[in-house]
């Protein structure tokens, strides 16, 4: 049979069972079409993902204040006076790779209002002027607080989108004067509305700023009341340097995302001996590829996404599970419990 007598054959057979060749033809079409939907909907939850992850940092390390209980405050303010500026310089001190840093510290107000609305559930919260960049905060209008701004403690403040439709509608906030408590501020800009699709990433809690407003650091610890035992600053923000700033001899260690490491740069310094070598648990891909130069690396190191465990792993599980059980049969707290608002 040559090409042409089965061309006719084919043909006349597909006319002979026209049903069944319409559903063969609709299911091929219904399978190509979820494919094509799925690599679709795959390649638009990696974007979303990286903006995420951008939105926190690449390079930032968050360093947070613990909440305690009132019962157990006292006790640990008797060993460590809590989050504080001093912290920022010994991280300096011991870290020469630091690029620059940020602090945060939220203040208690019972009222905030303008001369045209009020907000009562907006957040007031104070900045130093290097936490816009390395937060990566854009404006819709206006301008950010400065570095003089900081230091002659300005009650100059920046709102989120939010606070300025409850405080002012459609008009523009610039110049305008907000009152909190017995203060007044003046708006020197509005952030622009992020449109985030979700509040959390990994489990990691993404920041809402809309319904901030921020103010300099230093105007917030003079002109604010602390509460009795109230560390300093809730949040600091250290950024890093760049990988290629970092020396020769530096090896870096992922043990948490691989979309975190720019995997093709690493690679190139790597290859170039601008990095000394690298300890990886995470991939971009996970097993990288066989042809991913990593594989035949001699200063690299490959785990099977396992640095969680460790020998000692199912000793203090058994410890923990032990002891909470012994706390609840006495009606006492549990150690180690879940906070089902912040998840850890």
């Amino acid at each position: 049979m040559n090409y042409a007598t089965g061309l006719q054959l084919a043909v006349a057979n597909l006319r002979a069972h026209k049903l069944r060749s319409f559903l063969t033809m609709l299911g091929m079409i219904f399978g190509v079409g979820a494919v094509i939907a799925m690599l679709s909907i795959g390649a638009g939850a990696e974007r979303e993902s990286l903006r995420l992850i951008d939105t926190m940092g690449l390079r930032n390390i968050i360093a947070k204040d613990r909440e305690f209980k009132d019962e157990d405050l006292k006790k640990v303010r008797e060993s460590s006076l809590g989050l504080s500026t001093r912290d920022i310089q010994a991280i300096s001190a011991v870290t020469p790779d630091i690029e620059s840093y940020a602090a945060k510290k939220r203040v208690k107000t019972f009222q905030i209002f303008s001369f045209k609305g009020k907000s009562d559930d907006s957040f007031v919260v104070g900045v130093t002027p290097s936490y816009f960049r390395l937060a990566k905060h854009k404006l819709a209008e206006g301008s950010f607080f400065a570095e003089p701004d900081e230091r002659d403690f300005e009650q100059f403040c920046v709102i989120g989108s939010r606070v300025k439709q409850k405080l002012f509608g459609y008009l523009s906030p610039i110049g305008q004067p907000i009152k909190f408590d017995k203060m007044w501020f003046t708006v020197i800009g509005v952030f622009e509305d992020s449109n985030l699709a979700k509040d959390e990433f990994e489990g990691v809690k993404i920041q809402d700023f809309s319904n901030d407003i921020y103010i300099p650091l230093a105007t917030a610890l003079k002109k604010f009341e602390l509460k009795r035992m109230e560390s300093e600053l809730d949040e600091i923000v250290v950024s890093m340097k760049s990988p290629e700033a970092l020396k020769p001899s530096a090896v870096l260690i992922n043990i948490g995302r691989g979309a975190l490491v720019d995997e093709d740069a690493m690679i190139r310094a790597l290859q170039e001996a601008r990095l000394a070598g690298a300890a990886l648990d995470v991939f971009r891909t996970e097993p990288p590829p066989q042809d991913s130069p990593l594989w035949g690396m001699p200063n690299v190191i490959i785990s099977p996404h396992s640095a969680s465990t460790v020998t000692q792993e199912n000793a203090r599980i058994t410890e923990l599970f032990c002891e909470n059980l012994r706390r609840y049969l006495a009606g006492q707290p549990l150690r180690n419990v879940l906070d089902t608002e912040k998840l850890y």
